[in-house]
């Protein structure tokens, strides 16, 4: 379109594209829901009616939901003055809630959207993505200038002021509060965390002090930065090292152990070589299934049996002694009966000492003579072959003295 000014009742552009080198002039409302509209005024002067310089010069309302709206004019690039030719009475002047808006202005003073100029007009942005330039970024005259959210919101290029309205009954500018959901997330993530657990929770701590609250909207961006410094030092904590004391002194007593006394060591040295070093206090709970694993194999190890060689050896030796040929042979049979089977290699001892016991009793056993194994001369002393010696050398004195008497009858 030209280099002209466009007179239209109502503007509602919902795709399609539109450029022109030529402002709008719009008695009632301009709806922008789709399309483009890219509109330059920057070269368009006619004298003291700088409002045909404006993009858009619309009596009643600007409405943009959607669409890409790209205005560079050499007044406002969005003016609603409010004057008595409007044909919808709404204080809603402009109210951006989507699309991507680009506005500029190069006018010395003069804002990139003005509103309220005659009648009360307020200015409201509930979202979009929001580019303004121009000595001022928004400005009326007489009403509020409302910012409730947007999804970027870029002022970059505004030289004085962003936001002003004129002194007056009423007119005010209102933010939003800033979203503090993220940092309180982060916050309680970090309360929730046990400080004892780590080497260093001071930065955490330093970063969640540094909160300041009751920033609005436009600072925005300071808000998310103290969410990031929060979620940053979390992120940078480093755990304690886990506990391996019980792990180590469960080692040092599976050493202490005689493999040699056992039937199979192996699952106490497998448990042992499983045990995992460097793990951290979070990993705790693994750290004790290690120690527990070697408990659990020391605790199921069996000893070997105890050695009843000798006690077999003893036993046999005292089942080939016929019992009749001694006086009393029970104190065998009691030693035999004494023995008790199934003793481990700790108890060797018990087992050295059953074979002990038959052997001294085998060796006390006395063995009857021949007149207790016949019955008969029971008042007779105890004699032995000792005794038999002496009776034999007596007789044979005996004789002796026999034959020297004879000797001396015979010279007498």
């Amino acid at each position: 379109m030209g280099n002209t000014i466009h007179y239209v009742n109502n503007l509602n552009i919902l795709s399609g594209t539109i450029n022109s080198t030529g402002g709008f002039w719009v008695d009632g409302n301009l709806n922008i829901s789709g399309g483009n509209l890219k509109i330059n005024t920057e070269n368009m002067t006619y004298g003291s009616q700088n409002y045909t310089a404006s993009g858009v010069y619309v009596l009643s309302q600007v409405k943009i939901t959607g669409g890409n709206v790209d205005i560079k004019a050499n007044s406002a690039a969005i003016h609603v003055p409010g004057n008595s030719l409007y044909t919808e009475d709404t204080e809603d002047g402009v109210f951006i809630t989507g699309g991507n808006v680009v506005l500029s202005t190069q006018d010395a003073d003069t804002p990139a959207i003005s509103a309220g100029q005659t009648k009360r007009k307020n200015i409201v942005i509930n979202g979009g993505n929001i580019t303004l330039s121009g000595d001022y970024g928004v400005y009326t005259n007489n009403g509020v200038i409302t910012i409730n959210g947007f999804e970027s919101f870029n002022a970059n290029g505004v030289k004085k002021e962003v936001f002003k309205v004129a002194a007056g009954n009423g007119n005010e500018i209102k933010y939003a509060d800033a979203d503090y959901s993220k940092v309180d997330k982060a916050i309680e993530k970090a309360n929730k965390l046990n400080k004892s657990n780590y080497k260093d929770f001071s930065a955490v701590e330093v970063a969640i002090n540094a909160v300041v609250k009751n920033k609005n909207i436009l600072e925005q961006n300071e808000v998310d930065a103290m969410e990031k410094a929060i979620i940053d030092a979390i992120n940078s904590l480093e755990y304690l090292d886990a506990d391996y004391s019980k792990v180590d002194e469960t080692i040092a007593k599976a050493n202490k152990l005689n493999k040699s006394n056992y039937k199979d060591f192996s699952a106490v040295e497998v448990a042992i070589n499983a045990v995992v070093k460097n793990k951290n206090i979070s990993e705790q709970n693994e750290v004790d299934a290690m120690e527990k694993a070697i408990i659990n194999a020391i605790n199921s190890l069996e000893y070997l049996d105890a050695d009843y060689s000798k006690v077999d050896e003893a036993i046999a030796k005292a089942n080939n002694l016929n019992k009749d040929d001694y006086k009393d042979f029970s104190a065998v049979e009691k030693a035999i009966s004494a023995v008790v089977r199934g003793k481990n290699i700790l108890e060797q001892g018990e087992v050295d000492t059953m074979e002990k016991a038959i052997n001294e009793a085998i060796n006390s056993l006395e063995v009857k003579t021949q007149e207790h194994q016949t019955g008969e001369l029971d008042d007779v002393p105890k004699t032995g072959e000792d005794d038999l010696d002496t009776i034999l050398i007596f007789i044979m004195i005996g004789a002796l003295a026999g034959i020297v008497v004879l000797n001396k009858q015979q010279y007498v």
